[in-house]
């Protein structure tokens, strides 16, 4: 929504970015001019950031390492696999 006097744009419901991540407006401005009101127009694209609202997850979900009681500190032990499907939405 545009108001009309302060030209401030307000939603008028919530947003899903994963359901649509971007609008593009095509927005007329009109005067009140006598005899003939003039007209001007305007491209608006809003972008909607995506918010964090999705948990990583670990593939596989369970994991098991084995490291032996003599392995020095800062040996390697396991590669763990982890994805946010916040970071890839869009």
């Amino acid at each position: 929504m545009i108001d009309p006097d302060s030209g401030k744009v307000s939603v008028l419901r919530e947003l899903d970015f994963d359901r649509r991540n971007k609008y593009t407006l095509e927005v007329i401005g009109v005067d009140a001019g006598t005899p003939r009101s003039l007209s001007g127009t305007a491209t608006l694209v809003i972008d909607i950031l995506n918010k964090n609202d999705k948990k990583p997850h670990f593939s596989p979900a369970t994991q098991r390492a084995h490291v032996t009681e003599d392995a020095l500190p800062g040996a390697h032990v396991i590669k763990l696999v982890a994805s946010d499907p916040d970071s890839t939405s869009g």
